[in-house]
């Protein structure tokens, strides 16, 4: 007699796709340790050639909720950037959005948040309560995945062992700690742009943006359009943004790969106290994005004034300022 993660294996060597239900309990078993480490980086291995469907996202989702661990915040809407930029993060904040940012260590060359915000002198090393006094206290916390999502933690060998992008990638997003109904989430390719938005949608987000820029980066661009998937009131939106034609100036493809940690650190800070260039620009057009997913601005435009307000009035800064102080308390 067979056995469900089996199934499921073989299922999906045959190109075919699996319902939700059979997703949820297939990225179960891979997580729980109910499937070899051959079986799962197989089928981690044909999910990356072919893509995952969208009902199999919902189901991957599903089964990261029911392991993650659950913070419980009162303030609505929540907003999580989606690791889109430190700096996002904190001019939202200041704009009035309640901020829960899932953030991680680095990929790919590229410093990750979490790195970033140390540097910063945030604190990392956080509980559930104390992440829940932080946004209700400063209006913004972090979660850094290691902590909050134990589960990734449990095949992160394999995922180093297979040295490829895999679902586990996108899935975050999909199961917030806080339960977040508000995101802006970057994905590497256009292709994912509706698959996830369809995907937050079943998962119960109210409002969201799933974006990817033509020059390859995970968040709107200053270099080239972004394909942006937009749900909001019950229906996903499909359009571009393209920078220029919302009075930003066209910046060549910044080179990501060689910043440091302190070099993004810096730029982060000198972002938050109004120093005017590229790095500015390119933060004021995701806050903006932000801002509209968090009801805090009705477009582009008036989401843009509210994100450069939030910085001339120091706002953002103080939002910075605010969770290092409770972090030292």
């Amino acid at each position: 007699m067979s056995t469900p993660f089996p199934d499921a294996l073989h299922s999906v060597l045959q190109g075919g796709t699996l319902p939700l239900h059979r997703a949820r309990l297939a990225l179960g078993a891979i997580i729980d340790g109910g499937a070899t480490a051959a079986q799962a980086g197989a089928f981690l291995g044909a999910l990356a050639l072919r893509g995952p469907a969208a009902d199999e996202l919902v189901g991957f989702g599903q089964a990261l909720r029911e392991r993650c661990v659950k913070v419980k915040v009162s303030r609505t809407p929540l907003l999580d950037t989606g690791g889109n930029s430190t700096a996002v993060a904190f001019i939202a904040a200041g704009a009035g959005a309640a901020v829960a940012e899932q953030v991680g260590r680095g990929l790919c060359g590229r410093p990750g948040l979490a790195e970033v915000l140390e540097i910063l002198e945030v604190r990392l090393d956080v509980s559930p309560e104390d992440s829940r006094r932080c946004v209700e206290a400063t209006g913004i916390c972090f979660l850094p995945k290691q902590a909050f999502h134990p589960a990734l933690e449990r095949v992160s060998p394999l995922r180093q062992d297979l040295g490829v992008r895999t679902v586990f990638d996108l899935l975050t997003p999909l199961a917030h700690p806080a339960g977040a109904d508000r995101q802006l989430l970057g994905v590497p390719a256009a292709p994912l742009v509706p698959l996830l938005a369809r995907a937050l949608k079943s998962l119960g987000s109210e409002s969201a943006m799933v974006v990817s820029s033509r020059d390859g980066l995970c968040g709107f661009s200053l270099a080239a359009p972004t394909v942006v998937a937009h749900l909001r009131a019950g229906r996903i939106e499909e359009y571009e943004v393209d920078a220029a034609a919302l009075g930003l100036q066209r910046q060549p493809a910044a080179d990501c790969g060689s910043r440091s940690p302190a070099a993004e650190a810096a730029r982060v800070l000198a972002t938050l106290k109004g120093e005017r260039g590229p790095a500015y620009d390119a933060a004021l057009l995701n806050a903006a994005a932000a801002l509209i997913v968090a009801d805090r601005a009705a477009d582009f435009k008036e989401g843009l004034a509210r994100a450069a307000e939030s910085i001339d009035s120091c706002r953002a800064l103080q939002a910075l300022e605010a969770v290092k102080k409770l972090g030292r308390t």
